[in-house]
């Protein structure tokens, strides 16, 4: 009788190791290049291309194609991201780019925000008096991102004392799970490098 609780045990586990990751998107998959990038501290730019996974390789792998503007000796810049983990490397020199049958830019209808408790801070806050200039940058940062595979979601929101603060993530009523990508992402790409995560829990 005492294994009973051992067996329901391993029985939960075997449930929950069965249970299939979500697919990968395209913001998925540029979220993961970028913070590979960042953290091998290369700058190439914004993707210009995003290919879905096509057959499995001799390992039984699918990849994610990121293509980047070739770089000085002509080489092309690929990464690669694994379609079931996530991990993403730089394309070996051996590998054979995908070709696109039919090219189109990322709609980032395609990549949307779970709710979740968290919203990023993008910077600290401003004086209301320069409410003009924050909403331009809110603007332009919801350009950036839709241009490259980020799900625009910058906003402003009102301190108590009328300050004005950057933030992502805050959609109908609710945040974002906290997905550190995003501040890879700020990092790589704009003058933002003190972002800070804020639980709307407390």
């Amino acid at each position: 009788m005492r294994a009973r609780p051992y067996l329901a045990i391993l029985v939960a586990l075997a449930i929950v190791g069965c249970e299939t990751r979500p697919p990968l998107t395209r913001g998925n998959a540029i979220s993961s290049a970028d913070s590979l990038l960042l953290r091998d501290h290369r700058v190439w730019g914004n993707p210009l291309e995003v290919l879905p996974p096509g057959s499995r390789d001799s390992h039984g792998h699918r990849w994610w194609q990121v293509r980047y503007a070739d770089g000085p000796e002509g080489l092309p810049r690929i990464v690669l991201i694994d379609d079931e983990s996530g991990w993403a490397r730089i394309a070996p020199k051996e590998y054979r780019p995908a070709v696109a049958v039919r090219s189109r830019p990322i709609d980032p209808a395609e990549v949307a925000l779970q709710p979740g408790d968290f919203i990023l801070q993008v910077a600290p806050e401003q004086p209301a008096e320069r409410d003009a200039e924050v909403r331009l940058d809110v603007a332009e940062l919801n350009r950036l991102a839709a241009r490259t595979g980020l799900y625009p979601c910058f906003s402003l929101r009102a301190g108590r004392d009328g300050s004005l603060a950057i933030v992502y993530g805050w959609s109908d009523g609710h945040g974002m799970p906290r997905d550190e990508s995003v501040r890879d992402w700020l990092a790589l790409r704009t003058r933002f490098a003190d972002s800070r995560w804020i639980d709307l829990r407390n």
